[in-house]
């Protein structure tokens, strides 16, 4: 295969980049190659359409399925302090219950501070069976490709409550860099009885996700 180089046109640059993921098995991946097939589109859509879903049939990975849906995190010029956004109902935030582990790594002494961000944007995949933290981060990349930060975990699970959207009975996973630099998996469980609970689990110790649990993760960029 020749290498990406300057006197490429736009179309031919693409083409470099699909036969490059043309490999990839990873969800993250697949979205990325799905979009530069769509921009390959001209006179016979029909044929670029057939060339997707047959290339997705052969090498989508099972266990996660991406929902469609996307959110965007507002650009916000202000820091983002974990222990004013993330707190209990009775001290005038949204949750029932805090984990110890998560309030030690997120809000305890030194708690948990973001920087100003641009808008970026987040997707979500839903588990499709029993599935652990490595199988999910070895499915969509690794942590480039999962990393999300507590600014926009905590918008996103906002925009659920404000939308009223139906989520008792699952969880919501995003994998978030505490404040000593260690990145674990963070869980907002919604359960049958209406309560929300904010959970955090090491790495080093993964546990499994139950079948129908939603991962947020960042949404693929697709180079120039």
């Amino acid at each position: 295969m020749y290498k990406e180089d300057k006197t490429m046109d736009r179309r031919e640059r693409l083409v470099f980049q699909i036969n490059k993921l043309a490999n990839a098995i990873t969800l993250q991946k697949l979205v990325v190659v799905e979009t530069l097939m769509r921009e390959l589109q001209g006179g016979n859509s029909g044929e670029v359409q057939l060339m997707i879903e047959e290339f997705l049939k052969k090498i989508a990975p099972s266990k996660l399925a991406a929902t469609g849906e996307s959110f965007y995190v507002a650009a916000d010029e202000n820091s983002f302090v974990a222990r004013n956004n993330i707190k209990l109902k009775k001290d005038g935030g949204i949750f029932d219950y805090i984990g110890d582990l998560f309030y030690e790594r997120m809000l305890d002494k030194g708690n948990r501070v973001e920087g100003s961000c641009a808008e970026y944007r987040l997707e979500t995949y839903e588990l499709l069976e029993m599935v652990s933290d490595e199988t999910i981060m070895e499915s969509l990349g690794g942590r480039a490709s999962t990393e999300v930060t507590l600014r926009g975990f905590s918008n996103f699970i906002n925009d659920l409550i404000e939308n009223n959207s139906q989520v008792n009975g699952r969880s919501y996973i995003g994998y978030i860099e505490d404040k000593y630099g260690q990145l674990m998996a963070v869980n907002v469980h919604f359960n049958l009885q209406g309560s929300m609970n904010i959970f955090a689990v090491y790495l080093q110790n993964p546990r499994n996700w139950n079948k129908g649990d939603i991962v947020v993760v960042p949404f693929p960029q697709v180079s120039n």
